[in-house]
């Protein structure tokens, strides 16, 4: 099973519909604050909704929210106290499934209102909550039915957005049900790196325990090398093999007893003490090594990486880019979704689908633009198989060639005083 697209309504500055297709390399670009940032953090806060706790639907502790809480998600350009989520997926019980978020802001807390669960064949199953006639909320009670069916009534205990239901459904209504308690804990290989990364440990102990994740800030990641150095080999191997080849620093870890250090060039210096690009693009490499690993054992995997140039001169984004699209090229791929500025990145793109490394069915890219009311909107954009954008919005990536010709404008006036 695998996420084929997700979609918000009323969520953030996007008020209609936003789908974005998933692809086995999928590019977001807009300018500031124009919600693409919004967009990348759904599925990371899908996934930290994806774990049978007890509490909210949506984890509002997600580091994808920042402290908020649910009105911090929902539109403030509406009055609506509603969230909706579509999610499209390549699963043999489940292919589409509808969820409406209710804020109750009087209760501080916020649920599933309504759902709608569709298979590939047959009738959708639809649950709709049972408004209590007094204070109690609990247990809650939906009303579920297939189009044209009869309604059965079950309380559904929602861990996290995994439905917990209580006995009494009718075995079609089950299958359903429990169909999507498995889509949604698909989601719990999902890798997210945060634009802002910390600081690698300089000689961090040796970890007992092989890690399972690294943290959005790209902690961690140092832990993960060390680890698969000494007992595996694979995902050393891709790091190290960018750095050597791309900044001229063989990358190295060095293991001391029980401690350890990341290590660069022939000297052994330290991570630590070599520049902001080599240390901020460490968690980058990382995280896309290990998606492509979960992927090749024929698992979901799922990488939202923001900013992965940051810091690093231009000329090493077209490489950063094609150490992703030979990931997304592979047989048994993760979903990588990108959040970049960068042009170079887009380049180094497109020379991997006009050189034939990646199928241009593999790549999309979404414009992401809010108008002057706060109105987010997102434009897909596909590539043919020269590279070439279809439809690519007038005047993006135009800056250089207007500052050179503010430039030259100077230089004239300069000269003609």
């Amino acid at each position: 099973m695998s996420l084929r697209s997700f979609e918000v309504s009323n969520y953030r500055a996007f008020v209609e519909p936003a789908k974005v297709e998933l692809k086995e390399l999928t590019l977001f670009f807009g300018y500031n604050n124009a919600g693409k940032s919004a967009l990348a953090r759904v599925l990371p806060l899908l996934r930290d909704s994806s774990f049978a706790k007890r509490g909210l639907p949506l984890n509002l502790e997600s580091a994808t929210v920042r402290g908020g809480e649910f009105a911090d998600l929902r539109s403030r350009l509406t009055g609506l106290r509603k969230i909706s989520l579509v999610l499209e997926w390549n699963d043999p019980e489940i292919r589409k499934v509808r969820i409406v978020l209710q804020d109750l802001p009087e209760r501080r807390q916020h649920i599933v209102e309504s759902f709608e669960l569709e298979p590939p064949a047959g009738p959708a199953l639809h649950g709709e909550w049972v408004v209590p006639s007094g204070d109690v909320m609990e247990p809650t009670v939906y009303g579920i039915r297939h189009a044209g069916g009869a309604e059965t009534r079950v309380a559904i205990d929602w861990l996290g957005l995994i439905p917990q239901v209580a006995p009494g459904l009718p075995p079609e209504k089950e299958r359903l049900m429990n169909a999507l308690a498995a889509v949604t804990k698909g989601l719990q290989d999902t890798l997210w790196v945060g634009a802002v990364r910390s600081m690698q440990p300089r000689r961090p102990p040796f970890p007992r325990l092989q890690p399972a994740t690294i943290e959005p800030d790209g902690k961690g990641s140092a832990d993960v090398l060390a680890w698969d150095k000494r007992y595996g080999g694979e995902l050393f191997a891709a790091v190290s093999g960018w750095y050597a080849k791309n900044t001229s620093t063989p990358l190295d870890v060095a293991i001391r007893a029980d401690e350890y250090e990341i290590v660069t060039g022939i000297s052994q210096v330290n991570l630590s003490d070599t520049g902001e690009g080599l240390t901020q693009v460490l968690p980058v490499l990382v995280a896309g090594a290990m998606a492509a690993r979960t992927a090749k054992a024929n698992r979901s995997s799922y990488l939202v990486i923001e900013q992965p140039e940051l810091h690093l001169h231009p000329a090493a984004h077209a490489p950063l880019a094609e150490f992703f699209c030979t990931i997304a090229a592979a047989a048994s791929a993760p979903k990588i979704l990108v959040e970049t500025h960068s042009e170079n990145f887009l380049f180094g793109v497109q020379l991997a689908v006009a050189g034939g490394l990646l199928d241009p069915d593999r790549v999309l890219i979404h414009w992401v633009r809010q108008d002057e009311q706060g109105y987010a909107t997102i434009t897909p954009i596909p590539m043919d198989r020269d590279g070439r954008p279809d439809a690519w919005p007038k005047g993006v990536f135009t800056e250089e060639a207007e500052l050179a010709r503010q430039l030259l404008e100077a230089r004239r006036q300069r000269g003609a005083k």
